[in-house]
């Protein structure tokens, strides 16, 4: 059998590439790691990595054995879980692959929560890209995945979908985030005319004839408190509860962003990709100031100045609860949302933990989302 610092040593050469790095990470000396890498080679009588000029790559047998060495890490971590518990110290190891935006933003809730209820249970959270954590998890090294349109895969077992709108993302003092003007509403229609009309019931105004503007303020205002109801779930905090409708503004086109200076996702994020077929269909130039896949540099844009960014609603609300952004939702019919989605590996067992944490991490999410859940 393996040593187990052999295994870690050989772990951190396949992630990292190069044995200098390895050792930098690991703070050993590199003489060290390439000594034990050689003698293993010579014992087993195979090359393990194949030397290039600027990096070590996996051979076939190298690639099993790293598979091997993973798992056997994978249950090594398991097994001093299981010691820690029958010591009685509950600890534990929950690992959560997402996406760096939703790292921001969906996590904080999720560690404040473990800090009360398992605080001798240790979070890792990795932010990876789009394929990055359908990878983790299939590879058993995230227990729980969490993303934007992660795809269907039969080792996949979906926990959580839940949609999410995409919205434009502007400073509160913008020009697009202050209410529209509404005209006086009409005079009522009297029940004689309303009967005439549409053979409605007294006191119901017929199909055909004009609405009331403060009917249409008061739907528009139901739909903000059902779409920022997220975004409090998210934050799981008093304040959260007390924001109300003020952290969400009105609903706008693409068209209304025209004429304002632009900072787009580029098309590595999948807002980006949706934008720019969303662009496309409805035949609008864009004035693109900046094209970054950085979700930190388009909400640190929009929050300086009088650009206009785009993201989904999860992914402000930090800022939009402070009040430094507003999320005014896109209307553009075609444009599809986002679906966030939990998912855990089909052939992996949860432990009763990382259970906890996933039924916590959808308890977040479905106790404000409702019928959009749906």
């Amino acid at each position: 059998m393996l040593h187990s610092r052999l295994l870690t040593y050989l772990d951190a050469v396949a992630r990292i590439g190069t044995i200098r790095g390895a050792a930098e990470r690991l703070g050993i000396a590199a003489s060290s790691i390439n000594r034990q890498i050689i003698a293993l080679e010579e014992a087993y009588g195979v090359r393990l990595f194949e030397r290039l000029p600027r990096r070590l790559r996996l051979t076939v047998a190298g690639e099993l054995l790293i598979a091997h060495v993973r798992q056997t890490l994978r249950e090594h971590d398991r097994l001093r879980a299981r010691f820690a518990d029958l010591r009685g110290q509950r600890r534990g190891l929950v690992r959560v692959a997402t996406m760096g935006g939703l790292a921001n933003t969906l996590m904080p809730p999720l560690v404040a929560w473990m800090r009360r209820e398992h605080p001798y249970v240790k979070l890792v959270v990795r932010a990876l890209p789009l394929d990055g954590v359908v990878a983790a998890v299939l590879a058993g090294e995230a227990e729980l995945g969490l993303g934007y349109q992660l795809p269907a895969d039969q080792k996949l077992r979906l926990l959580l979908r839940l949609p999410v709108r995409i919205g434009a993302v502007v400073a509160p003092s913008h020009p697009l985030a202050q209410p529209p003007d509404r005209s006086p509403a009409p005079a009522p229609v009297p029940p004689a005319a309303a009967l005439a009309a549409g053979d409605a019931e007294p006191g119901e105004a017929p199909e055909d004839a004009p609405k009331d503007a403060s009917t249409d303020a008061l739907a528009d205002a139901r739909e903000i408190a059902r779409g920022s109801a997220l975004a409090d779930a998210m934050a799981d905090t008093p304040e959260g509860a007390e924001r109300g409708m003020a952290a969400e503004g009105h609903a706008v086109s693409l068209a209304d962003c025209v004429g304002f200076p632009m900072v787009i996702p580029d098309g590595s994020i999948t807002v980006g990709r949706l934008l720019a077929e969303a662009f496309e269909r409805a035949g609008i130039g864009v004035d693109t100031v900046v094209e970054t896949n950085s979700v930190e540099l388009l909400k640190r844009a929009a929050t300086r100045g009088g650009t206009v960014a785009f993201l989904s609603e999860a992914e402000i609300e930090v800022e939009r609860r402070r009040g430094e952004l507003a999320f005014l939702p896109l209307r553009d019919a075609g444009l599809p949302g986002q679906e966030l989605r939990l998912v855990t590996r089909r052939a992996g067992v949860l432990e009763p933990t990382q259970e906890r944490v996933a039924d916590e991490l959808r308890r977040l999410l479905l106790r404000a989302a409702g019928p959009a859940a749906g």
